[in-house]
C-alpha cells in the first residue's frame, strides 16, 4: 500500500473559524432582523437571505422568489410607490432608501426600512440589484406614538400659555378698571363713619 499524508490542520482551523463567522453574521442579522437580498435582473431571479424569508414570514428557503412574488407581499397601498421607485432605480442608476409595507402570508403587517447599490455593466446598463432590509415595525410605531405624544403635550403647552394669558388680563382688568369703584366705595364709606360718628357725638353730648 502507498499513500501521502498532508497537514492540514491550518485549512481546518480556517474553515471552523469562517463557519464560526457565519453562523454569528447570521444570529447577529436575527438578532437585528436584518435580511439581505439581490436581484438579477437579466433572469428576474431573487436571493433571499434567511432572514429576509422570516421577515416576510416565510420558511427559509420555502420558495424561489421572483419580482412579481416580491410583489404580491408588498401592501396594496404601497405597491405603485414601490415599483415607481424601483423603476426610477434603473433608469438613473441611483438607489435610494426606502420604506414600505409588507403584509405576510399569515395577515401580519411589516413596516420594512431598506437599503440597496446598483451594478451596472460598462455601457451603463443595469446588471442587479443588491441590499438589506430591516424590519422596523416596532420602532416605527414606537416613534409614531412619540410623535403624538409629542403633538398632545405641545397642545396643552399652549392651552397652559392661553390660560395664563388669560389670567393676566383678568388681573389687569381686576387692578386697573376695579379700582374707580373701590375708590368710591371706600369713600362712601368713610362718610358713613363721619355721619356716624357726629350722630354719637351729639347724642351722647345733649
Amino acid at each position: 500500500m502507498r499513500g501521502t499524508v498532508r497537514d492540514i490542520t491550518k485549512e481546518d482551523r480556517l474553515i471552523r473559524k469562517l463557519t464560526e463567522s457565519e453562523a454569528l453574521h447570521n444570529q447577529a442579522h436575527e438578532l437585528t432582523h436584518l435580511g439581505n437580498w439581490s436581484w438579477n435582473i437579466g433572469d428576474n431571479t431573487i436571493n433571499w437571505s434567511d432572514e429576509m424569508f422570516r421577515i416576510y414570514g416565510l420558511v427559509p428557503p420555502s420558495e424561489t422568489i421572483t419580482f412579481e412574488r416580491f410583489i404580491e407581499l408588498v401592501h396594496p397601498n404601497d405597491r405603485e410607490r414601490r415599483i415607481g421607485e424601483i423603476e426610477e432605480s434603473l433608469k438613473t442608476g441611483e438607489v435610494k432608501d426606502y420604506t414600505l409595507k409588507i403584509v405576510t402570508p399569515a395577515g401580519s403587517v411589516k413596516i420594512l426600512a431598506g437599503h440597496g447599490s446598483m451594478k451596472n455593466e460598462a455601457n451603463g446598463k443595469p446588471i442587479s440589484l443588491t441590499g438589506t432590509c430591516q424590519d422596523i415595525t416596532k420602532e416605527y410605531y414606537l416613534k409614531n406614538e412619540l410623535q403624538a405624544l409629542n403633538g398632545s403635550l405641545s397642545l396643552k403647552n399652549t392651552e397652559l400659555l392661553n390660560i395664563n394669558q388669560e389670567l393676566k388680563s383678568f388681573n389687569y382688568i381686576a387692578s386697573h378698571d376695579l379700582q374707580e369703584p373701590l375708590r368710591k366705595i371706600q369713600l362712601f364709606t368713610g362718610r358713613l363713619m363721619e355721619q356716624s360718628d357726629d350722630l354719637r357725638n351729639r347724642y351722647s353730648n345733649p
